[in-house]
């Protein structure tokens, strides 16, 4: 589902996307009546995402690039 929002390169921005904002690495997730960003190491931490759209870029998707949210990632 698209956010209406878009990366810092204008990239659309879809639920299920996976985006960095510099070294932090998120999930795109709808949830409580709106999109966040979800952590991939931390899950309690969950920023909202027009907050933070300026500074993100889209990297990959949940789909296609399930090595991008891999907690052995270093």
């Amino acid at each position: 589902q698209y956010t209406g929002l878009k990366d810092k390169n204008s990239k659309e921005i879809y639920e299920g996307d996976v985006v960095e904002n510099g070294a932090d690495r998120y999930v795109v997730e709808f949830r409580e009546g709106g999109f966040n960003l979800a952590g991939i190491e931390d899950y309690t931490h969950d920023i909202y995402i027009w907050f933070e759209c300026v500074n993100i870029e889209v990297i990959g998707n949940i789909y296609e690039n399930k090595d991008l949210i891999s907690k052995e990632e270093e």
